[in-house]
């Protein structure tokens, strides 16, 4: 497979996926809170990132922006095959409580989630964050601080395992349409305050109405 200068690996992906599978006109491969999904859109989907996948890369590069603490973080957290260590330690200081101040260790498989996401949805803008890690004691005041708060009792958020985001230059719709297909955990849409759930836990997804 060739590129031209003017058609990125990722361009080209994120155009085939729209064209193929509708990305951007709401198909009905998603089912909240269901392990379902079209066959035919996931598998698409699958060879298509298989295909266009570079042979080697040899640097990750991932960017944030931490809405709650106004920090920015923009490091190389993969490099020649294996974690970087200082850099991993800088996202879990980013990733924090800001409620508490309390920092956990995020899991690696959600920081190559964003990664990927990225790649497919060929943005360099930086991630969002709206909430990275969160102490239990947090957990349990938004969980109790209204009815139907959409906070989990035992949710990853706990074990940094997810994260709420959004991105600048794409809708909500996009990013969890995306992270659907990709199939590497669960994926939820609120539309109220304008992110994305993503984490690297069971596949499931919900909050979005067909």
């Amino acid at each position: 497979m060739t590129f031209s200068k003017k058609t990125t690996r990722r361009q080209f992906l994120y155009n085939t996926l729209i064209a193929g599978t509708g990305l951007l006109t709401l198909p009905n491969f998603v089912y909240a809170s269901q392990d379902k999904h079209k066959t035919s859109d996931v598998d698409t989907f699958n060879a298509i990132w298989d295909k266009a996948q570079p042979l080697v890369v040899k640097n990750k590069k991932l960017a944030f922006s931490n809405l709650n603490t106004n920090e920015e973080l923009e490091l190389v957290y993969w490099s020649n095959g294996s974690y970087v260590k200082s850099a991993l330690d800088r996202i879990n200081q980013l990733f924090r409580d800001h409620r508490t101040d309390e920092v956990h260790v995020i899991d690696p498989n959600l920081l190559d989630l964003f990664y990927d996401l990225q790649q497919v949805l060929s943005t360099p803008e930086p991630l969002q964050l709206i909430s990275g890690f969160r102490s239990p004691d947090t957990n349990a005041m938004l969980r109790g601080k209204r009815k139907n708060s959409g906070v989990a009792k035992n949710s990853l958020h706990m074990i940094g395992k997810a994260a709420d985001i959004r991105l600048p230059d794409k809708s909500i719709d996009q990013i969890y349409q995306t992270a659907v297909l990709m199939q590497r955990g669960g994926v939820g849409y609120y539309s109220g305050s304008n992110f994305v759930h993503v984490d690297v836990g069971n596949v499931r997804s919900w909050g979005k109405k067909e």
